[in-house]
């Protein structure tokens, strides 16, 4: 949940107050995209899924997302934006 419209009503309906939101904004700096690639697939989630599914997808997906992140945010070093949202509430 990433969206202050999202998240307040669901504060105010748990019985909060006064609440605080807030979305810090940063970047994210990975020496190249290929390693960042490397560390999506084999270290996320999706690994689980992708080796149950077919385990020789895993080169080609890693090749597809380094591909994707190189031209979306470079290839070295590979710098994407990313934000995190900060909530405090007080009953």
């Amino acid at each position: 949940m990433h969206q202050e419209d999202d998240i307040r009503p669901l504060l105010e309906q748990a019985g909060f107050s006064k609440i605080f939101i807030e979305k810090v904004a940063q970047f994210s700096v990975c020496p190249t995209a290929k390693e960042c690639a490397t560390g999506l697939v084999d270290g996320g989630f999706i690994f689980k899924e992708i080796r149950q599914h077919n385990p020789e997808w895993i080169d080609e997906i890693k090749s597809k997302l380094e591909k994707e992140l190189s031209e979306k945010f470079g290839a070295a070093p590979m710098i994407a934006p990313m934000s995190a949202v900060f909530s405090q509430a007080w009953k």
